[in-house]
Order: C-alpha cells, then sequence, then structure tokens
C-alpha cells in the first residue's frame, strides 16, 4: 500500500532478478502467471492475459528459482497474485493522478508547457457483506489515460468526402495530438462464502 506501484507488473519488477518483467533473463513467455493459483497465461505466446490494480492484491508471490513440477510452462519462474476478499463492513477507497512529462534541458520550443492531461489515472474500490450469510464482495475499477511523450500535429484535412485523395496543407486549423497513446480499462468482481467450516467458495470476474 505504501509503495509506488500501480499494478501487478511494477511490484513483480521490484523483486531481486526481474528486469521488466523477465526473470532472471529469460523471456515473458517464460513466466507463469497465476491469480489465486489458476494460471492466467496467454495460450497463444505463453504472456500473462491480464493486468491487475494494486487496490485488489493482497500478496504476490514471486518464485524465481527452482520450483516443483506442479507448475507447467514454467521455465524462468512463476507469479502468483493472491487477490482480497471482501471486508466483513463496508469500506471503500479512491485514487485519482494526473501528471505529464518533463524535459530537462530539451530544445524543444513548447518545453515548458505543461499538460496535466498527458497521464491520468481514476481508480475506486468498494467492499463489505451483501447480505446473505457469510457472502462479502469486493469490486474495483480503474480507468487510465497515457498520452505519448512525443507530439504531432495533424495539418492534412481532407476536403473533398467523394475523393479520400483530395487533401489539403492546413496551417491554420492544424491540432496538436499525440504521436501514440493508451486508454486502459481494468476491473474486478469477486463473491466470497464461507458457510461450511475450513471452507471458501468465491466467484471472480476480471475485466482488461
Amino acid at each position: 500500500a505504501k509503495l509506488p506501484v500501480q499494478q501487478l507488473d511494477d511490484i513483480v519488477n521490484l523483486q531481486a532478478g526481474v528486469v521488466d518483467g523477465h526473470i532472471r533473463g529469460g523471456r515473458r513467455g517464460e513466466v507463469q502467471y497465476q491469480v489465486d493459483g489458476l494460471t492466467v497465461n496467454n495460450p497463444f505466446d505463453n504472456a500473462a492475459s491480464i493486468r491487475l490494480d494494486r487496490s485488489v492484491l493482497e500478496e504476490v508471490q514471486v518464485i524465481s528459482g527452482t520450483f516443483d513440477a506442479e507448475y507447467g510452462n514454467a521455465m524462468s519462474g512463476v507469479v502468483n497474485a493472491v487477490l482480497r476478499r471482501g471486508s466483513a463492513r463496508f469500506e471503500w477507497s479512491g485514487e485519482v493522478f494526473t501528471g505529464d512529462f518533463i524535459y530537462p534541458g530539451s530544445s524543444r520550443p513548447d518545453k515548458d508547457a505543461f499538460r496535466p492531461g498527458t497521464l491520468q489515472n481514476y481508480q475506486l474500490t468498494g467492499s463489505g457483506p451483501t447480505g446473505l450469510a457469510h457472502t462479502l464482495f469486493l469490486v474495483s475499477g480503474r480507468y487510465g489515460v497515457k498520452n505519448g511523450y512525443l507530439e504531432g500535429q495533424r495539418r492534412w484535412v481532407n476536403i473533398d468526402r467523394s475523393d479520400p485523395d483530395t487533401v489539403v496543407y492546413d496551417t491554420v486549423r492544424a491540432q496538436r495530438v499525440p504521436v501514440g497513446y493508451t486508454r486502459e480499462w481494468l476491473g474486478i468482481a469477486k463473491l466470497t462464502n464461507r458457510s461450511i467450516p475450513n471452507v471458501e467458495v468465491t466467484y471472480q470476474a476480471i475485466l482488461n
């Protein structure tokens, strides 16, 4: 909760022997990712298929050394994310931050322009009892915006819609746009039931 991390990948990269998701120099596809013990690797390239916000994580287990044969398709390491369960009383938390890139010593003509919307993050989490006996819920969602640190100008404007090849070079209506950008939704909903002693039944849905 106190570390400057935002999601599971950031936590894994803090471990010894891990650099940008590569464990002990191996490829990304050689790491097995699990959520509560269930494999979530993409069968196409064996990479992690989901992203998890730190607000839903109870514990992160990173095995970078020798591991048992039960972890199939794992060559470099194993990452097991243990998700939080709902709380006994209603609780909620939220996080909002925004930012921009800084260019020290840059010769860009707009290096001093501050655009706080370049980086945005909105996160909200709620948990508590459902009203059913021994049943708790956890709901969390996050929306992120990241525009590229490089910007361009959109000057080519289509004039004749019937002829897509007819364009003009318009400097008056030039629009500043990021060269690259991402828009990301993350969400999870989880129900936990402990009606049977020493047995926990859960259902969870994860959205990326």
